[in-house]
């Protein structure tokens, strides 16, 4: 499939979302720099052939606590609070208690009974506590029954692995809680300072993950205090400096010197993936799930992060990234804008294509197949083949997404 430049077709979008085991102690962010680089990490607990077990026993109190806070949760950005708890991965006790707490937005009210996501800090409590070389570990819930979205995470993430970007394993376990099962979850890796360490190359920068409303980027002086929701992630000595320059330019410098600060090809690329993927609660559209990591010296690409709303086919999407800040200054030179053109196509070519997904979706299915009705999966295909329908004629009648 290939973008032919056959007509000028400005699209509009209109989107109304709903509120859319050893290393030393983090703080309560990522694990620090120090932390020794090793290939093989995580690669028991994300393996893909098997359905893990995660069996977690803590106080009655704090898990009453994180139900509470659940069921009262409103979609901000709060900052949850850890409790203690003894965890079993695959029948192994890890041997000192770990930290858990809820995570996420939109997932917690969409979640059913008490399967909540979950957090999982290992070295919380014990800084010489890891499991398989990993220091957290998140455990995403099927919320939101037939959508699937512990799937589409399996095969999103998957997807952008595939194509070179560097994105977190996934791997289905079942969690039970104090006894009572909680049902099938979806692992999925955490970006930090050892995510970094294993998929990019060194010097390794500033990792930080925006949160709305901040995580537009806008620039709002030279003070970091004032961007409450661009959170600092890793490493443990940060120099904001770099980001502030970015943001400045970002504001106000010209398309030069802005493609100085940010990494053009890799921030069109994670524009494109989210695309061609139909994930549209990401930075383009909602200022979030992304995280903004400095590549090089001085420069920032943005890695993807949160595909469980992914596959779902919203209308035309093709020109969404226009309307964002950062997206839509790179596209506003046209060269970028033909670039992510064929990087849609690419990604549409290959990872993205119904027969990848559809190859990817059924993996998932021969492994918890069984816990969800057939029409769950027929509803998941259907809206597969339905973003690719909408997406190839968008790209094959859309020239331009500027007004002429």
């Amino acid at each position: 499939m290939a973008h032919q430049n056959t007509r000028a077709l400005t699209l509009a979008v209109t989107l109304f979302l709903a509120g859319c085991l050893s290393s030393p102690l983090d703080p309560p962010g990522d694990d620090p720099q120090e932390v020794d680089h090793d290939e093989d990490a995580g690669d028991r607990v994300f393996d893909e052939s098997v359905v893990h077990r995660i069996t977690i026993d803590m106080a009655d109190e704090d898990w009453a606590a994180i139900e509470e806070a659940a069921e009262t949760y409103e979609n901000v950005n709060a900052d949850f609070p850890y409790y203690r708890a003894t965890v079993s991965f695959d029948g192994e006790e890890l041997p000192s208690e770990v930290g858990v707490r809820i995570k996420g937005h939109i997932s917690i009210p969409l979640s059913h009974g008490h399967s909540y996501p979950l957090k999982l800090d290992l070295n919380r409590y014990d800084e010489e506590q890891e499991l398989d070389g990993l220091g957290k570990l998140n455990l995403n819930t099927n919320f939101d029954g037939p959508a699937l979205p512990i799937v589409r995470d399996f095969i999103s993430y998957d997807a952008w692995r595939e194509f070179g970007v560097a994105a977190s394993r996934t791997a289905f376990t079942t969690v039970r809680v104090n006894g009572e099962e909680l049902g099938t979850y979806v692992m999925v890796e955490q970006v930090d300072g050892r995510f970094i360490k294993r998929n990019l190359d060194a010097p390794h920068g500033q990792l930080y993950k925006p949160e709305q409303i901040t995580g537009n980027l806008d620039y709002k002086g030279p003070d970091i205090e004032d961007y409450e929701d661009i959170n600092h992630k890793w490493p443990d000595e940060p120099d904001h400096e770099p980001l502030l320059h970015a943001l400045e330019i970002l504001d106000h410098g010209t398309q030069e010197e802005l493609e100085e600060v940010f990494d053009v090809r890799g921030v069109l690329t994670y524009l494109a993936g989210n695309v061609a993927l139909s994930s549209w609660d990401s930075y383009a559209i909602t200022g979030h799930n992304y995280y903004l990591y400095e590549v090089e010296p001085g420069r920032f690409t943005l890695l993807p992060w949160d595909m469980n709303g992914s596959l779902e086919p919203w209308g035309e999407s093709l020109c969404v990234p226009h309307g964002a800040l950062l997206s839509g200054r790179l596209l506003s030179n046209p060269d970028n804008e033909d670039l992510y053109f064929e990087l849609v196509d690419e990604f549409m070519d290959s990872v993205a294509s119904d027969d990848a997904l559809l190859a990817r979706m059924e993996q998932g299915r021969d492994l918890v197949g069984d816990d969800f009705p057939h029409e769950h999966w027929q509803a998941l295909e259907d809206q597969i083949h339905h973003r690719s329908d909408l997406l190839e004629e968008q790209i094959e009648h859309t020239g331009s997404c500027h007004m002429d």
